[in-house]
């Protein structure tokens, strides 16, 4: 075995792999999307008491107002903001977060993109080998 053919069965193994498990984690990025269903974007103030009790209040779209309690290290990180952009759960209005999308939701997706991207590359290097090995044999 040549060394072009070394790496032609490595690159057929890893564009295998990277399908596969780009499609895996597109399954399961999908299935975490649709459970957690939407999330709308509002603007919440930033009660401050002085203590531990510093807390985000809210309104939904059907106007009823929500309140959460803050944990140290967010409150700290808001510590020179009175007003901050979150995302409500339709589904539990109680239920806030800062960032559009789940912590969950976006290692999946950065999973898949490097296995996509290890995929495609393996494919693209593969038929480069194809070529190049076919234009010297001929």
């Amino acid at each position: 075995m040549s060394a072009l053919d070394i790496i032609g069965h490595l690159l057929e193994v890893f564009t295998i792999i990277g399908v596969t498990v780009a499609v895996l984690c597109f399954l399961v990025w999908f299935s975490i999307r649709m459970a957690d269903g939407r999330w709308h974007e509002t603007t919440a103030v930033i009660l401050r008491d002085g203590g531990e009790d510093d807390s985000v209040r809210w309104l939904t779209e059907d106007n009823s107002l929500h309140t959460q309690l803050l944990d140290e290290d967010t409150a700290h990180e808001l510590a020179d903001e009175e007003s901050v952009t979150v995302f409500y759960s339709v589904q539990s209005p109680d239920r806030v977060r800062f960032e559009r999308r789940g912590n969950a939701e976006r290692l999946v997706w950065t999973l898949f993109i490097v296995f996509a991207s290890t995929g495609a590359g393996s494919i693209i290097g593969s038929l480069v080998l194809t070529i190049a090995t076919g234009s010297i044999d001929s």
